[in-house]
């Protein structure tokens, strides 16, 4: 489920890249690459790690999931 929704966030966030970016001093700078980070449990939910897809709205939903849990197999 979570690489679903954090798939479908991904390509929400492609939908209104415009938008997206950070105020660098007292401009808005928009983001040239755009990124998902989903927190994921480590030893049964005790600490949450953050894992983090760039550009995952060129992917497939698989490829997503598959990017995804090599990160955070990395992780643990």
């Amino acid at each position: 489920m979570t690489h679903i929704t954090s798939y479908a966030s991904a390509i929400g966030m492609h939908k209104i890249r415009r938008d997206v970016g950070r105020l660098v001093w007292g401009y808005f700078k928009h983001s040239k690459k755009l990124g998902v980070t989903c927190l994921c449990d480590v030893e049964g939910g005790k600490d949450l790690i953050p894992v983090t897809i760039w550009e995952g709205h060129n992917m497939t939903l698989l490829e997503f999931a598959k990017k995804m849990n090599e990160k955070i197999d990395r992780a643990k």
